[in-house]
């Protein structure tokens, strides 16, 4: 058992070391609180990050990836999507290495732009070309639903030729693109086929017109020199292939963006977050300041 001669020695050297005692208990309790004030911020940041993530995924890049995919009423709803303040935001959000999407659609958009222009132009000029043509063949133009179509409309169609199909045709490539429609009263040539085709020439069903004569004259006006130099000098397929490689490009990214479960990237929307947490943070400091006080 001490007696009080050795218990005045411990006082003595514990009163003495008392404010160091103390200043180690109050950096320990300061350290202790910061970690933990640390961890709740990850944690209600993370939160947010998964909320903000999902918000995204539902308001910019599902809806991005159905416009793009099924491409129904596609200039009005892309519009609409990017009316949204979020599809600004979703620049980011980011993952290193993926190009923003919002980048690619300008590319498209553009392209799209410039592809219209030159079409109404090419289709302009063929046009002109082929009313030379259909006077110096002798073509009837379509009337009361019976003849050829005009040069504007078969214009239209040389277009979606050099633009979808493969150019140039041989004529058996040509003639076997080329369908036939039969009703009770008339007959149509139908150049790419029943759905989504041209009709070429409507007559009468007794007329003696084969898919062979049609194709023949297609063919002798594809073939036709000014024709041959103006489609030499178009480059609509390039520009549809630009196009549809820029989407396939965009689709992979949204997709990989929606497969996140968290995207990364700070905005505005998440500040007010970070902004309560770090209140949270100048609390506990000024709360071990009291302690320690």
């Amino acid at each position: 058992m001490l007696a009080l001669s050795d218990i005045a020695p411990i006082a003595k050297i514990a009163n003495y070391y008392s404010p160091l005692i103390t200043a180690v208990a109050t950096v320990a309790l300061v350290v202790v609180t910061l970690i933990y004030i640390r961890e709740i911020r990850e944690e209600r940041i993370s939160r947010l990050s998964l909320a903000h993530t999902n918000v995204l995924k539902k308001k910019i890049i599902k809806p991005l990836i159905e416009v793009f995919e099924k491409s129904e009423n596609f200039h009005f709803r892309l519009e609409k999507i990017k009316s949204d303040p979020l599809y600004e935001d979703l620049g980011n959000h980011i993952p290193s290495g993926l190009e923003d999407p919002r980048a690619i659609i300008n590319r498209i958009e553009k392209r799209k732009e410039g592809f219209k222009k030159l079409r109404k132009k090419l289709t302009k000029e063929l046009e002109d070309i082929l009313n030379e043509i259909f006077k110096e063949r002798k073509l009837t133009i379509r009337k009361e639903d019976i003849g050829w179509i005009s040069p504007s409309d078969l214009a239209g169609a040389i277009a979606d030729i050099i633009t979808y199909g493969n150019y140039p045709l041989n004529f058996k490539d040509l003639e076997k693109s080329i369908s036939v429609s039969e009703g009770k009263k008339i007959k149509e040539f139908i150049l790419g086929g029943l759905i989504g085709g041209w009709i070429i020439v409507r007559v009468e069903k007794a007329d003696k017109l084969s898919k062979e004569d049609v194709a023949k004259v297609i063919y002798e006006i594809l073939s036709d020199e000014r024709i041959k130099k103006l489609l030499g000098e178009a480059n609509l397929k390039d520009i549809c292939d630009e196009i549809y490689e820029n989407k396939r490009k965009l689709l992979n990214i949204l997709k990989d963006l929606e497969a996140h479960e968290i995207l990364p990237g700070v905005c505005k929307y998440l500040k007010p977050g970070v902004k309560l947490e770090e209140r949270e943070q100048r609390k506990s400091r000024d709360k071990a300041s009291r302690i320690k006080g």
